[in-house]
């Protein structure tokens, strides 16, 4: 081989490898999607990942996070159509899929992290004797909740229709989300309290209060299957987006991945810190705290049938047609 030949060879060899190298680090833009989600709790803490960490970035799409301080807000804003994605409750949902909406699902998420608390000085002379006595002290009572129609809502409508009370009974009060839900309980604006991180931890401080249902625990159970939140889009949107689809579906597998390896412990602790507003030493604490109760991506047909009693008359649509086959391969 000639030397200028040889030259040619070199550089042409090493425009390929600077080809194939920038093809590898290059993505195709695929474009924007917008996510709403639940503000500054730890129900938003994969999609904020996702996004934050540059997960949905490195497979082509930009994403632009919102936070609505309801469910049903939430639920409105993707019929409405001002967001794309959304950190959805099946049991807020579902209501609509059977009035004629269409979502699809492609993560599982977030199962119950919430519990039920009274006023420290509040008179519950059953208490300590469990269900169904104990609830039978509400009677009554101002529950405070985080919307009405909310999943909060819902679930202490649960129980006390299985304790044999009406929802009659107690009067519902729509408080909003941390900052607002902690002054109607410090203000006694309320009674009993749905409480989930951090809310539990700052009224833990301040003014304390009486566990009523500890439902975090299982005690009693009737949540323990509860899928609080998934990532959910409207049909039409998935069918004309599938390569964002499965862009998000790709970084949603690779945030939980991260979310979960114990190397990233002292970043999720850090990261749960900001979110929630709390220490870095809490942050930490309630990271691995409740980092258990997240499912995982995989939105399983398991799962999706066990949302069942937390819809109404059991309704639960057809899992093929609203979960997203690459995201629940």
């Amino acid at each position: 081989m000639g030397m200028r030949r040889f030259v040619r060879f070199v550089v042409a060899a090493a425009m390929a490898v600077m080809g194939s190298s920038s093809g590898a680090q290059s993505v195709p833009s695929l474009g924007t999607a917008t996510f709403t989600v639940f503000p500054a709790g730890i129900v938003n803490t994969p999609t904020s990942i996702m996004i934050q960490k540059g997960f949905l970035a490195k497979y082509g799409v930009t994403g632009k996070l919102s936070t609505i301080p309801s469910g049903p807000g939430i639920v409105a804003s993707l019929v409405g159509g001002s967001t794309d994605f959304a950190d959805s409750s099946p049991s807020l949902s579902w209501p609509l899929v059977r009035q004629g909406q269409c979502f699809k699902y492609l993560t599982g998420g977030l199962g119950n992290v919430a519990d039920l608390v009274a006023q420290p000085d509040l008179k519950l002379p059953n208490l300590n004797r469990g269900l169904p006595d104990s609830i039978k002290d509400l009677k009554g009572m101002r529950i405070g909740v985080v919307a009405l129609g909310s999943g909060t809502h819902i679930w202490v409508e649960m129980l006390l229709k299985q304790v044999g009370m009406s929802p009659k009974d107690v009067t519902f009060i729509a408080v909003g989300g941390n900052l607002t839900a902690v002054a109607a309980f410090q203000n006694k604006v309320v009674d009993v309290l749905v409480v989930y991180p951090p809310i539990y931890q700052i009224l833990q401080k301040s003014p304390g209060f009486q566990m009523v249902v500890n439902w975090s625990k299982g005690n009693p159970p009737m949540l323990n299957n509860l899928v609080q939140s998934g990532i959910a889009t409207k049909c039409s949107y998935a069918d004309a987006n599938p390569q964002i689809v499965q862009a998000v579906c790709k970084a949603s597998a690779d945030t939980y991945a991260y979310m979960m390896d114990p190397k990233n412990e002292a970043a999720m602790g850090a990261f749960t810190a900001e979110n929630l507003g709390v220490s870095p030493a809490d942050g930490l604490a309630l990271w691995n705290q409740y980092k258990t109760s997240f499912h995982g991506m995989v939105f399983t047909q398991a799962q999706w049938e066990g949302q069942a009693p937390f819809s109404a008359e059991g309704y639960v649509p057809k899992y093929s047609d609203l979960v997203i086959p690459g995201c629940a391969a």
